[in-house]
């Protein structure tokens, strides 16, 4: 993959990745299975899911997805069903064992009780190649996350810890304990790097007439605090955020200050 995007950069062309700063991904327990199989919605994919001859037809392309890649990489992350909540946490293969049955029948079984998809965490990544990526010039830090809070409707499920912490995490594993790049790259890799690719304007530096949108940390002890059992825990090291010159976090307080906006690349224009 490297060697691809350097050999097009070579000819020319802009090319850039990005990487969060962590060895498992997060996304939903069908994404194993045939697209064919997941034809018609959530709703036939159960029905598929529930016929016997239909599970046995998903089973050959399901596994060959397994192939080099163990069950007790698959961990459940979250749960609707009752029944499935004390699972949480819990890795396929455990599960499968302590119920004495095949983990693919296991696994068609949790998403018939879960309505067709159940949320997951895989831990397929290495941490050598994770630094391999993450000091690469042309690759910026992101959170692959969304906007949540650990309350109200948008604390509903069990997230993956990138949500909360990718950031101060490669700022206080990747930048401060490992070196794998210096303070300077870091923060370039975060703002202004991500800001030019996306073609924002007055963005992602410091400067006269840009946005002041500024984050005071302390580099000697940023981290993370997420972990993929306790996702919903903010970092430490930081003491204020600043969105289009406001105060927004003002050390462990939200100041109630609302001034984000949606953010458009070139072209675009905010309805």
């Amino acid at each position: 993959m490297i060697d691809l995007v350097e050999k097009a950069q070579q000819r020319g062309l802009t090319i850039a990745a990005d990487r969060y700063p962590y060895t498992a991904y997060g996304t939903g327990l069908n994404v194993f299975f045939p697209p064919w199989a997941l034809g018609g919605g959530l709703t036939d994919f159960v029905k598929r899911l529930r016929s016997k001859e239909m599970r046995q037809r998903m089973k050959g392309e399901t596994l060959e997805k397994f192939k080099g890649y163990p069950w007790e990489s698959i961990v459940i992350a979250d749960a609707s069903h009752e029944k499935n909540r004390v699972l949480i946490g819990k890795n396929l293969q455990q599960v499968a064992s302590a119920s004495n049955v095949e983990p693919y029948e296991l696994l068609c079984d949790l998403l018939v009780l879960e309505g067709g998809n159940m949320s997951h965490f895989g831990f397929a990544m290495s941490d050598a190649n994770t630094e391999t990526v993450l000091k690469l010039p042309w690759v910026m830090v992101c959170s692959d996350g969304s906007a949540l809070a650990p309350h109200g409707p948008l604390g509903e499920g069990v997230p993956h810890p990138r949500n909360y912490g990718s950031f101060p995490r490669f700022l206080g594993l990747y930048m401060r304990e490992k070196k794998l790049v210096g303070l300077v790259d870091a923060i370039k890799k975060m703002t202004s790097m991500p800001a030019a690719m996306m073609g924002l304007k007055d963005r992602g530096i410091i400067k006269k007439g840009y946005y002041a949108d500024l984050v005071v940390f302390d580099p000697t002890t940023v981290s993370d605090r997420a972990t993929y059992t306790e996702p919903e825990r903010y970092p430490v090291g930081i003491d204020c955020v600043i969105v289009n010159g406001h105060l927004v976090i003002d050390q462990d307080r939200h100041t109630g200050a609302l001034p984000g906006k949606t953010l458009h690349g070139p072209g675009k224009s905010t309805p």
